[in-house]
């Protein structure tokens, strides 16, 4: 029988389920000297954890999405792909504010697509979609120094691939 109250059960392993049984065990010295030291890894863990999101790129609370019409992609599949970007925009581009995104047009998606298939062999269920992108830099001393601090970056090209229906990743980004 388990013990609920008991926050040290132990269960013995091997024993049938019916017959499990849970007894109190008590820490030794040694375990009870650790338990601080848990304490002090656990918080480190998680301060790291916030720092880590703390240097990463966020969206605008009031995030713009303007899309194109298509006779290509559902929104669905364009949203999809929105959210892929947004993805590697929270991962990568540290200290950056995405403000404005939509999909670009069914013009520069099939212009990205015969681009690619004019220089390799795609498969005949690959696809592209371009988005564009409006995006605050961060202010001076912060970010990773790549942008010119405190700006914004309008026009910011995002080329997404998938094939066979699947997801969509980012294969390319930046101006043309």
């Amino acid at each position: 029988m388990i013990n609920s109250h008991s926050s040290n059960a132990v269960i013995r392993m091997g024993a049938p389920f019916s017959s499990l049984e849970a007894h109190e065990r008590h820490p030794t010295k040694r375990e009870e000297a650790a338990m601080p030291l848990r304490s002090v890894a656990c918080a480190i863990l998680v301060a790291s954890a916030c720092l880590g999101l703390a240097a990463c790129g966020a969206l605008s609370p009031s995030l713009v999405i303007e899309n194109e019409p298509s006779s290509l992609y559902s929104q669905e599949e364009i949203q999809q792909a929105i959210d892929a970007v947004e993805r590697k925009f929270v991962l990568e581009f540290d200290g950056c504010t995405l403000m404005e995104i939509g999909y670009a047009g069914d013009d520069l998606s099939q212009f990205e697509y015969d681009y690619h298939a004019e220089r390799t062999t795609l498969d005949p269920t690959t696809e592209y979609l371009v988005l564009t992108s409006t995006f605050l830099s961060p202010p001076e001393g912060k970010g990773e120094g790549t942008w010119n601090p405190d700006t914004l970056y309008e026009g910011w090209k995002w080329v997404l691939r998938r094939e066979n229906g699947g997801p969509w990743t980012v294969s390319d980004w930046g101006y043309a």
